[in-house]
Order: structure tokens, then sequence, then C-alpha cells
């Protein structure tokens, strides 16, 4: 399979950010986007690929191993602030499978709360977070001197970070006023 170019030829911002993330993940160690996704989401834990070692089989039947992944992870991303739609959202929700933890729908805006479209759907398989908390989260796993993150993977996240920076994702509208004389 071919990876996505690194570099988004996108125009449209929204665009541009989600190719670039896609195109970063997927350069990743599976664990690391598991641990990414999962922090910046405020999961414990996602499991995109299960090893079991002797596992049950259709009667007698126990094989020495098993290595499974089962899972879809949709992504909505928007780039400007309380910009989701409800109806958008809807339609996307029926891609999705049954009740099952192994779908998702990730939306991801700049939002520095959740949109309350999201509370009013109600449907557990939609988890916001914002851009912040996926800098955050990336940061944690770049950083994490157990976690034995490559070099490559942690170039290719800072570069990732940098794209959010720069597009302004992560700056929230709050003003502090201090009085001066």
């Amino acid at each position: 399979m071919t990876k996505n170019p690194l570099f988004s030829t996108y125009r449209q911002g929204e665009n541009r950010v989600t190719s670039s993330m896609i195109a970063v993940f997927e350069r990743i160690d599976l664990s690391l986007l598991e641990a990414i996704l999962a922090s910046a989401a405020g999961e414990s834990s996602l499991q995109m690929v299960s090893f079991t070692n002797q596992p049950p089989g259709i009667g007698q039947s126990i094989p020495d191993a098993r290595i499974s992944a089962r899972f879809a992870y949709w992504f909505e991303v928007k780039t400007v602030r309380s910009a989701l739609v409800a109806h958008q959202l809807t339609e996307h929700i029926s891609n999705l499978g049954g009740e099952g933890g192994d779908e998702r729908l990730f939306v991801v805006t700049p939002d520095a709360e959740q949109p309350s479209v999201i509370a009013i759907l109600g449907d557990p398989r939609v988890v916001w977070f914002n851009f912040q908390a996926l800098h955050d989260a990336i940061d944690a796993a770049a950083s994490d001197p157990v976690g034995g993150t490559s070099e490559q993977a942690r170039f290719l996240l800072r570069e990732l970070q940098a794209l959010l920076i720069d597009d302004g994702l992560l700056d929230s509208d709050d003003v502090v006023v201090v009085a001066a004389r």
C-alpha cells in the first residue's frame, strides 16, 4: 500500500490539515498512534491490534497465536471555531457500524470547549478533542524517555505540531486586559 504524500497539496485549510495529520499518523508506529489518540481523546486506551497466545478457537481448536485488528476510525476535522454542523455529523455516524467499541468518529476542532452538538448527539462513538489536546498528547508521547519513540517519528510529530501552530489552531480567543496607569 502506498502512503499519502507527507506534504499536502490541498489549498483549503481543513483538507490540508487533515491530509497532513493522516500522512504523519500512517508513518508512525501503531502503538504510538494508539497512545496519542487515546490521550488526546481522554480515553484510557485504544486498542488497534491485539496479540494473543493460544486463543480459543471453534470446537477443540486452540491455535498457537493470533494477531487481529478490527476497527474503523473516522475523522471530521474543522479548522474554524464553532463550525460543526449536526447534520454532517449525523451523516458520518451512519457510516459507523454497531455500538461496539471498535469504531469511532473523531471530531477535531480548534474550539476551547466541546461543541454542544457533540453532547446533543449523545453517541459514545463520537469522540471530540481539540488541536491543543492533540498537541499536548504529541508532546507527552514524543518526550516520553521510556516510550522508545524513533527519531523519525519524533521529527514527523514535531512537524505536525509546527503546522498546527502555524495555522493558528492552538490559539484561543481569550484576552486578558490588565489595567495600567
